[in-house]
């Protein structure tokens, strides 16, 4: 178990939550220092931490334990930011974003296709 990679990707989910070290130590029931510690890769928590960590983020264990899921958050992250540009857009930009998003896809399918060959 690598105790490093562990509090490395507990603190990257605490923060995608917007917690302090002090919140997410409240929230289920340890000391911001053992946070800490965690964090830095110094300690390991419990089971019992464990199980609430995974519930309060809402995800596999495979996202704390070895980061397998990491192209998936930073998947998630980028939609989000997409999406927030085109909240902000005028109709006209849609229609060009759009367009152009299609090009693109085509041009990535047109790619891969070759690539196959």
């Amino acid at each position: 178990m690598n105790k490093k990679a562990f509090g490395e990707n507990l603190k990257n989910l605490r923060k995608q939550k917007g917690l302090s070290q002090a919140q997410l130590a409240e929230i289920i029931g340890m000391s911001a220092k053992n946070i800490t510690k965690i964090e830095t890769g110094k300690s390991f928590p419990r089971a019992e931490n464990i199980n609430k960590l995974l519930k309060l983020f809402n995800v596999s264990e495979n996202v704390l334990f070895s980061g397998s899921d990491k192209f998936e958050i930073k998947q998630n992250s980028n939609k989000i930011e997409a999406l927030k540009i085109i909240n902000n857009a005028s109709d006209k930009h849609i229609k060009i974003y759009l367009s152009m998003l299609k090009q693109l896809r085509d041009m990535i399918n047109q790619t891969e296709e070759m690539l196959k060959k």
